[in-house]
């Protein structure tokens, strides 16, 4: 199952699409992240969006959701809804087909690496199980949901524990085309 997975998006992962996603990805963190990020802190006196800590209890989350105050929940479920739909789908494709391109350019060895350019989706499903949380979370309120709330705070945590980990695989994938980059023998040596 998981070779048949990589090997559809085996086709995708160009030069080309990896640069556009690596584009959309920096347009993401660099100026519409930052903007929507510093708007609820902004609202809150200072608290940051909930999706940005690695852990929450539940008890923090509502007091996070208090201190957005209306106008601050209306904006961070506006971003929820919008934003953060289109986000985790950006930076999955980057990451997998990323790692798929280096782990090409490595000849196809460490069959692994391949399979590794799925934990990026892993991701995305825990950030829009996050998310879906956080929108339960805001339309709700006041009603306080504290299981949710945990919930809601694992999903995060497990959306940036692959994070790393779709880094770390990046990472390899990377090393990996370099290593068999310079092990090739030189065509102008005999």
């Amino acid at each position: 199952m998981f070779d048949r997975l990589t090997n559809r998006l085996g086709p995708l992962a160009t030069r080309r699409n990896v640069l556009i996603l690596l584009a959309l990805e920096i347009l993401m963190n660099a100026v519409v992240l930052p903007i929507a990020g510093a708007r609820i802190q902004a609202f809150s006196g200072g608290v940051g969006p909930l999706d940005l800590r690695f852990a929450y209890t539940a008890d923090q989350a509502y007091a996070a959701l208090t201190a957005y105050g209306a106008a601050g929940r209306e904006f961070y479920l506006l971003i929820e809804l919008t934003a953060d739909v289109l986000y985790p789908i950006i930076y999955s494709l980057f990451f997998s087909l990323a790692i798929l391109f280096f782990w090409e350019r490595a000849g196809g060895r460490w069959p692994i690496l391949a399979r590794l350019a799925l934990l990026p989706f892993v991701g995305l499903i825990a950030d829009y199980l996050e998310n879906a949380g956080l929108i339960t979370l805001l339309l709700n309120y006041p009603a306080q949901l504290p299981t949710l709330a945990l919930l809601t705070s694992l999903f995060t945590s497990i959306k940036w524990i692959m994070a790393g980990l779709s880094l770390v695989a990046l990472t390899l994938s990377l090393v990996a085309a370099v290593i068999t980059r310079l092990q090739k023998p030189d065509p102008a040596q005999p």
